[in-house]
């Protein structure tokens, strides 16, 4: 007796679970849904309403994302492409830095006295954000020679 009870309850909490699934609702299913108001019926399609606008706009503004994504990548292929055309060469492997470590500065131009004249532009190596180039040690140099230059 004992198994057989088993068997027929597990049984039946199979095909319970087999029409929850499959969205059936049954007897008590079907009373309970005939007992909602109709405020508590049009509450229920506007909520439902609202999750389908809201699902909807989250996935246009999902495909825009990728989509603007996707156009700036382009873009800023288009732009390199076009900026090496300009300048006639392409830039080396080692990325947008190279060239800032190659570069080489006209320390005599009028433009920079102000950085060598005013305190307030001294180049700091102590400081972390530092970086060691040509370009760095030709304004430290530079500057470290004025001050000479001045002081005879």
């Amino acid at each position: 007796v004992n198994t057989t009870t088993r068997a027929l309850a597990e049984e039946v909490e199979a095909r319970a679970s087999a029409l929850k699934e499959s969205g059936h609702l049954g007897h008590a299913g079907l009373a309970a849904a005939e007992k909602k108001s109709p405020w508590e019926q049009y509450l229920e399609k506007r909520r439902q309403k609202d999750k389908a606008k809201r699902e909807k706009r989250l996935e246009a503004r999902m495909t825009a994302e990728e989509e603007e994504a996707n156009a700036s990548k382009v873009e800023a292929g288009h732009r390199k492409e076009e900026l090496e055309i300009i300048t006639g060469h392409k830039e080396s492997d080692e990325g947008p830095d190279a060239k800032a470590k190659d570069m080489e500065v006209n320390v005599n131009d009028p433009r920079f006295s102000k950085m060598f004249e005013d305190t307030a532009f001294a180049i700091d190596p102590t400081n972390p954000e530092f970086k060691k180039t040509k370009a760095m040690t030709q304004l430290m140099d530079a500057r470290i020679q004025r001050k000479k230059q001045l002081k005879r």
